[in-house]
Order: structure tokens, then C-alpha cells, then sequence
């Protein structure tokens, strides 16, 4: 069976990557994209060829309109809200890699996705090797008293300090520790 997939923040760094990856694999077909470039195609956007798909200008339409199996988020953070809001009025499957909300910010959209039957994932970070980082950040914590992240990204990044350096913090917090944040 195809997987349609749509992808919101197509046009960023990680989204043109999804753009990109998604096309090319069998059992997933691209339906749609959300970004600032409204009219351009996906694929120009996504450094390939062009695909025929839009970026759309109105997320919720385009949602209505694509009729995907799951969306991809990897928007950004003052979008997202609202964006999981359209996920959850369409009945939609989502992975969320935007990063900057809380623990406590998804907490209310918990029982409306389970009573709907629907998945999503929200993860900040993909990557094995940050994963290991952070297990061994949580065993290390109990010898040492104080430990420091320094997220270095380039001034591209969108959002800072970044949903990895977030999530490391809170690993190394503990289930009582304080994580203080500065820019």
C-alpha cells in the first residue's frame, strides 16, 4: 500500500531532505508541502526536478485537498500549534521533528490523538549517536554536580537553543534537577 505523505517546512533544511528522500522510494508518495514560498514547486524548492506540487499558501486546505496518510512537520516553532491543531481536525498521523515546544505544550493534544485512534511522534533529535549521548549524560549526572551543553549551530540555525541541546539539558536535569538556559 502507498503512504501519502505530507510535508510542512518543506523548504528548510530538513524538509528538502524529506522532499527529496520521500520521492524516490517506492512505497511513499509526496501529496503536498507547506512553506513560506507558497506558488513554487517542491521539488525546485528541494534542489531537484520539478514534481507538479505546489507549496500550498493555506495549510488546513491543502490538508483537505492532499488527504495524506501522515504528515512530517519540520516547521517551526511559532507555527506548530497550530499546525498540530489542523493535524488533529483532519485526523492525521504526524512526525513532529520542530522542536521548542514543552512536554507540557503537547500534554492537552494527548487524549484527543489516542481517542481518535491516531500516532504521532514527537521527536527532537534522529540520530543514534544522540541517543547514546544522552543515556550516557543521564549515568554520568550522579558523579558529577554540574554539567554544561554548549549548542553550536551556524546562524542559519532557526531555533535556539536547539530541541537536541533541549533535550540533552533535560537529560542531564534529571527527573529533579534545574536546567538553566541562556542565548
Amino acid at each position: 500500500a502507498m503512504i501519502k505523505v505530507f510535508v510542512t517546512g518543506a523548504s528548510g533544511n530538513v524538509g528538502s531532505t524529506i522532499v527529496r528522500f520521500i520521492q524516490n522510494k517506492q512505497n511513499f508518495q509526496l501529496v503536498g508541502g507547506w512553506a513560506k514560498e507558497a506558488g513554487q514547486d517542491i521539488g525546485e524548492l528541494a534542489g531537484i526536478k520539478p514534481l507538479g506540487l505546489k507549496i500550498a499558501a493555506d495549510l488546513d486546505s491543502a490538508l483537505a485537498a492532499a488527504k495524506p496518510d501522515v504528515v512530517i512537520d519540520f516547521s517551526a516553532t511559532p507555527v506548530l500549534k497550530a499546525n498540530l491543531e489542523a493535524y488533529l481536525k483532519h485526523g492525521l498521523n504526524a512526525v513532529v521533528g520542530t522542536t521548542g515546544l514543552t512536554d507540557a505544550d503537547f500534554e492537552p493534544y494527548h487524549a484527543e490523538v489516542a481517542a481518535k485512534g491516531l500516532r504521532w511522534a514527537v521527536i527532537p533529535n534522529y540520530g543514534l549517536g544522540i541517543s547514546l549521548v544522552s543515556e550516557f549524560i543521564k549515568q554520568a549526572r550522579q558523579f558529577y554536580p554540574y554539567v554544561t551543553i554548549i549548542d553550536q549551530h551556524t546562524n542559519e540555525m532557526a531555533n535556539a537553543p536547539s530541541g537536541t541541546a533541549a533535550a540533552l539539558a533535560a537529560a542531564a536535569a534529571g527527573p529533579m534537577g534545574q536546567v538553566a538556559s541562556r542565548e
